[in-house]
């Protein structure tokens, strides 16, 4: 990680989904999920903040957050790719 500056910068990802399409599309649901930094050392707790404003009229029943692993192996004439959920959370 020292070799790395920016992963001490913060990440965050924003989005907007509507429920159905067309002219029985929903007001939206914003997403708004950041961490204080990018880059995580083994054993290390990584805290996240999230944000859900539902402006749609269907309730939101539950949400789950999942920590995904990608990693790609390569070699001279070969690459392998690997995907592991690390831990995942589901809030009612």
């Amino acid at each position: 990680l020292n070799l790395n500056p920016s992963l001490k910068q913060p990440f965050g990802l924003n989005d907007t989904k509507f429920i159905c399409c067309g002219c029985c599309r929903s007001d939206p649901v914003n997403f708004e999920f950041s961490l204080a930094k990018s880059g995580f050392v083994p054993g290390e707790t990584i805290m996240f903040n999230l944000n859900i404003e539902n402006r749609s009229s269907r309730q939101i029943r539950d949400i789950d957050v999942r920590l995904m692993q990608y990693v790609k192996f390569s070699a001279q004439n070969a690459t392998k790719t690997a995907k592991k959920i690390i831990c995942s959370a589901r809030y009612l």
